[in-house]
């Protein structure tokens, strides 16, 4: 029975993508029975790997990462309720990882609160492309990773993850932050906000995530700082993201190879498309030009940003693109519901292709076209919007930012898609 409610539980708030690693419990206590718990047919572990029923009815719940053991006491001193919004106060180890690491360098940050999507396979790998150049080991003890973080010199960095076992299965485990400050190494908790606890008893393994990067200068916004290495302009990037689209944003697939003679073209996406691959919650404005001198980072234009981009590299022009901060995290639900309620949406590979649905529509109708755009990495990138509406001579479509007669084929094109509306 108990078994049973930890497996809906689990079902419910990981759609489906979490199970029980065993029908056995790990751990009982006078108020709760906990369970370990893996991703459903995947190798790699979950970070918050143990749920615990209450015998007193109220609602499952993920333990602590930072404490456990010590977060199942308090339930067995407090047998109270824990709401899957309130505990995520107390799992959010990944966000708070994030959040040190920025502070560390002086960024103003706060941590994103835990969501079940974290959970999903592949997670930690998605952590450590936070930290671009960073290599992945598995250390023995905490003086190896202390070793480790210290030979290569100052404000070398690192993410260690603590692996936690009960009963031979994989229990939850946290995440701590490691700075090499000055020659010194210490080992921050986040989920604390003080000096980590080095835990040696339950532990699987640590896994440590190295990485170098040097800190910025003290007194500038970080978004304004110089930006001649791939680290900085990274780093530059995020803290642009940050202070514009509070996380809903997030860089694709920064590399070196995105350097240009005065900046860097990164790109980035919605993290809800990132998250659900639903095309509506994508970006229109997926590039990101992150200048090497001090200038703010900023977008480009949605009509034809490869020949102003090309232009701005060579010094031809210097005022950015309006709004340089670049349109809403997802333009669809900004717009569609001002516009009118959708019809009917499709996808095209070219502009033949969307001229023949449009020939089909009736007279007077309206629609949107959204043309997706990648970049010259294959990633995708800057888009556009023309404005489509069905005349007596056959659809005529507009280049909203110009008002110019669209062009539907143009390089790096992704895809097409017709929105029709009322």
């Amino acid at each position: 029975m108990t078994a049973s409610l930890a497996r809906d539980w689990l079902v419910r708030v990981h759609s489906g993508r979490a199970e029980l690693a065993d029908t056995a419990p790990v751990i009982e206590t006078a108020t709760a029975t906990v369970f370990a718990c893996r991703l459903a047919g995947r190798p790699d572990p979950m970070l918050t790997s143990a749920v615990a029923v209450p015998r007193n009815g109220s609602m499952p719940f993920h333990l602590a990462t930072d404490d456990p053991l010590g977060d199942l006491a308090g339930h067995a001193a407090e047998p109270t309720p824990r709401p899957l919004r309130r505990q995520a106060a107390r799992t959010n180890a990944r966000g708070r990882v994030l959040a040190v690491d920025a502070a560390v360098d002086g960024y103003p940050a706060s941590a994103v609160p835990w969501r079940p999507d974290d959970e999903t396979a592949g997670w930690w790998d998605r952590l450590v492309g936070h930290f671009p150049g960073a290599r992945v080991g598995e250390c023995a003890t905490w003086d190896e990773v202390v070793r480790a973080v210290a030979a290569t010199g100052p404000d070398t960095r690192g993410v260690v993850w603590i692996r936690r076992e009960v009963a031979g299965l994989e229990f939850t485990g946290h995440l701590v932050y490691a700075h090499n400050n000055d020659g010194q190494v210490v080992l921050l908790d986040g989920q604390t906000g003080g000096l980590a606890r080095l835990d040696t008893g339950g532990v699987r393994g640590l896994r440590l995530a190295r990485f170098h990067r040097q800190r910025p200068g003290v007194g500038v916004e970080p978004w304004r700082r110089s930006a001649p290495t791939f680290p900085a302009a990274v780093a530059k990037a995020r803290a642009w993201l940050a202070l514009r689209h509070a996380g809903q944003l997030v860089l694709i697939a920064p590399s070196p190879y995105d350097e240009m003679r005065r900046g860097w073209l990164f790109a980035c996406s919605s993290a809800r498309y990132v998250t659900y691959h639903d095309w509506r919650a994508q970006t229109l404005d997926g590039a990101l030009v992150v200048p090497k001198d001090e200038a703010a980072p900023f977008g480009l234009p949605n009509a034809e940003p490869w020949n102003w981009l090309r232009d701005w590299d060579l010094g031809a022009v210097e005022a950015v693109p309006e709004p340089a901060a670049g349109g809403p995290p997802s333009w669809y639900a900004e717009t569609m519901p001002r516009l009118g309620p959708v019809l009917s949406t499709s996808v095209h590979p070219n502009g033949e292709s969307v001229l023949a649905e449009l020939s089909r529509f009736p007279r007077d109708a309206r629609a949107l076209v959204w043309l997706r755009r990648r970049d010259r990495r294959g990633r995708e990138s800057v888009g556009a919007l023309f404005n489509a509406l069905i005349g007596a001579a056959g659809p005529i479509l507009v280049e909203s930012s110009t008002g110019r007669t669209a062009v539907l084929d143009q390089p790096g094109l992704l895809a097409l898609h017709v929105i029709r509306y009322h």
